[in-house]
């Protein structure tokens, strides 16, 4: 197969990486406008498997830059949406199957469906963690009881090892991901808009610590799904080290992350640069940062005799091929979409979810290839009465860094006295 993977940063270096591992036949463009960048990615590639690869550097409106992505089979789109929308329409045009990880804004999507319907194509998108990863295996737990009546998600990447003053990293590059959005739940069946970075509530990690998490991830569209949509009550929140939801909000209170540059001493200057200038040092990766990222899932529904409930539960931490948890998951994800569109599924033109797609027999085999990358991913449901009260989940991190101890293989010297059962299948435990 001939795959093009535009866009040669951690996201789009993994997803060529595991397409040379899975498809050790493949033939791979990568195409990047920094030429160090591609060429880097490119070399790792022909130590390795010793796949064909290609490599094209410039701007994805170059006419030559488009002809050469668009003879791929199917095409692997690892920019931020603004950057990858327009490329995306001319993909389309040219009748070119095609994927992304950037993550549109609410109305991003419109007109992409009836454009590869026209075009004679495919698309799936948001395809990643979240979103992508995230709505895959959340209608996979809803789907697994007879009548889901909530959904809850946690889902963020962190340090294992977190500074000050955010106690987070970059995880894309030097620029932290608070840009002011619209941020959305399910209550009562009626989808709301809710404060971004409020609804804060701890969640306790066992091996790690106590996070908090913040509403915040979930696309509108979820409600269009024709399983999510049908659960009355859905909330869907990132996970930190406490304190950071409470600074961010800080900074956007005081102005901060506006974008629209202000008169300073006779120079224009927009906040949000200044504070990115200024965080850069503090959250810029180093050498020897070690970060986790942690998803939960977590469904439930039925009545007083017959409750259920569904969880699944992914954990992953960077690795010996040196990818960050969030590259990893993101890109491993993006690799395996962007293979079944070279293989002619799905069938119809048109766009579709990653849910949508991933439903069924792909998603378990995506499960299957994850698990095999070294990814923890664990599903489990479970029945019987309805609880007084909604107990709090176990979260156990499972990893073998010395200064925090595998909850699965306990030191009988030193017992947990808050978590009882190392061995509890569940992931976390929250004050909700």
């Amino acid at each position: 197969m001939r795959y093009a993977v535009v866009g040669c940063g951690p996201m789009g270096a993994a997803a060529a990486l595991r397409l040379a591992a899975t498809d050790p036949d493949a033939e791979l463009v990568l195409a990047d406008r920094d030429p160090e960048r591609v060429e880097e990615v490119a070399a790792r590639l022909r130590a390795g498997a010793g796949v064909s690869v290609r490599t094209l550097v410039g701007d994805t409106g170059d006419a030559e830059f488009q002809r050469t992505v668009g003879g791929a089979d199917a095409v692997a789109v690892a920019l931020p949406w603004v950057a990858a929308r327009p490329l995306l329409d001319r993909l389309v045009a040219s009748g070119t199957a095609a994927t992304g990880i950037g993550r549109p804004p609410d109305d991003g999507l419109t007109g992409l469906d009836e454009a590869a319907r026209r075009g004679r194509t495919r698309l799936i998108l948001p395809v990643g963690l979240e979103p992508g990863l995230t709505e895959i295996l959340a209608r996979r737990a809803a789907a697994r009881l007879r009548a889901c009546e909530q959904l809850r998600i946690w889902c963020g990447g962190i340090p294992l090892n977190p500074r000050p003053p955010l106690n987070h990293l970059a995880l894309y590059g030097d620029r932290l991901t608070i840009t002011p959005r619209a941020t959305w739940s399910v209550r009562g069946g009626a989808l709301v808009r809710v404060p971004r970075f409020g609804g804060l509530e701890s969640v306790r990690v066992a091996g790690l610590g106590t996070l908090e998490a913040y509403d915040d991830g979930m696309l509108p569209s979820l409600v269009d799904d024709p399983v999510l949509g049908r659960v009355p009550e859905v909330s869907q929140k990132t996970l930190r080290w406490p304190g950071y939801a409470q600074k961010v909000r800080a900074f956007a209170e005081c102005g901060l992350l506006d974008e629209q540059p202000r008169t300073v001493d006779d120079s224009r200057v927009a906040p949000r640069a200044v504070l990115d200038d200024v965080l850069a040092e503090h959250v810029r990766r180093r050498d020897g940062d070690v970060d986790v990222t942690l998803l939960h899932i977590r469904a439930t529904g039925g009545g007083d005799e017959d409750f259920e409930t569904a969880t699944t539960t992914v954990v992953d931490r960077l690795d010996t091929d040196g990818l960050t948890s969030m590259a990893r998951l993101t890109g491993f994800t993006l690799a395996a979409c962007v293979r079944l569109l070279a293989a002619g599924l799905p069938t119809e033109y048109g766009l579709h979810t990653p849910q949508e797609v991933f439903a069924g027999r792909h998603g378990d085999e995506l499960l299957a290839e994850l698990r095999a990358a070294g990814v923890r991913v664990t599903e489990r449901v479970t029945a019987g009465r309805r609880p007084a009260e909604e107990s709090l989940h176990h979260f156990a991190l499972n990893h073998p860094d010395p200064n925090h101890p595998d909850p699965n293989h306990p030191d009988p010297n030193h017992p947990d006295p808050n978590h009882p059962d190392p061995n509890h299948p569940e992931l976390m435990e929250t004050n909700a």
